[in-house]
Formats: C-alpha cells, sequence, structure tokens
C-alpha cells in the first residue's frame, strides 16, 4: 500500500472507530436513563476528557444538565466506555 493511500485510510478508519464507539454508548446510555435531555450528546462527546468518573459526573451531568447522582454516575460510566 503506497504511503498517499495509507495517509488517507488510517485516520479515516480511525475517525470512523472512535465515531461509532460513542454513537454506540450514547445509544446505550439513552437505554438506561429515563430522559435524555437536550445538548447530553453534545456534553457527552466533549467531557470524555475529564478525568474521574465522580468529577466529570458532577460538573457535568449534575450542575450543568441537572441530573440526578445516579443518573449522572451512569452517564460518566458510559463515557469512560467510549
Amino acid at each position: 500500500m503506497s504511503p498517499t493511500l495509507q495517509s488517507i485510510i488510517i485516520p479515516t478508519g480511525m475517525l470512523s472507530i472512535t465515531s461509532a464507539s460513542f454513537y454506540f454508548c450514547v445509544g446505550l446510555t439513552k437505554k438506561r436513563v429515563p430522559v435524555w435531555k437536550r445538548n447530553a450528546t453534545f456534553w457527552f462527546c466533549r467531557s470524555v476528557s475529564l478525568t474521574g468518573l465522580e468529577k466529570r459526573a458532577k460538573k457535568i451531568w449534575m450542575e450543568k444538565l441537572g441530573y440526578n447522582e445516579a443518573d449522572a454516575l451512569i452517564i460518566s460510566d458510559y463515557q469512560s466506555l467510549a
């Protein structure tokens, strides 16, 4: 395989796998949480870089979007899978 072709296929494949992982985890989370609030998918993808389940659950899901602690921990756990 030529280097030019590799420079196209490898990043496209990595982006596809990452997108599929997020899509799958968001779908699983929507099934477990009673109410999926507006803009929750955006925050799901954006806040993955925060470390620690409890920190992410409190800062994003409880303070910004108003989820209760149990739902926030469920969402945060599925974020870790993504």
